[in-house]
């Protein structure tokens, strides 16, 4: 038997992450460095006990994934978890992106441009 949680079918979802679910942003300081990310949505359990097939597990907690092309050009993912995710949806609602202690401004991008980093990043899809 697979080791792993049984998620709902109606994935467990936070109602404030609705607007930015599966979109892409442009992100920019005053100097002209800029980015991009696209937001991934997931959700996790954690084994709370148990082992193999009778492993018990935590309610589903959803986090997003940020795969980012970074001002230098590099491509890098990094994760959300959902203690911090209220505090980075709070930074999205002003139009701020937080990135290794600067703040940069927000654009979010249209439906194809949101399309061409999704399947550039997650897949087709």
């Amino acid at each position: 038997m697979p080791r792993k949680p049984n998620f709902p079918t109606v994935p467990v979802q936070n109602p404030r992450l609705d607007a930015y679910r599966h979109r892409a942003a442009l992100f920019r300081n005053r100097s002209g460095q800029r980015g991009r990310f696209y937001v991934e949505p997931d959700q996790y359990s954690s084994a709370i006990s148990g082992r193999l097939w009778w492993t018990r597990w935590s309610a589903p907690e959803e986090f997003v994934t940020l795969w980012i092309e970074t001002p230098e050009g590099r491509d890098i993912d990094t994760c959300v978890l959902p203690d911090d995710l209220d505090d980075e949806l709070d930074d999205w609602d002003r139009g701020q992106f937080r990135y290794l202690g600067e703040v940069y401004a927000l654009t979010w991008l249209d439906d194809a441009t949101t399309l061409t980093m999704r399947r550039a990043h997650v897949g087709d899809g």
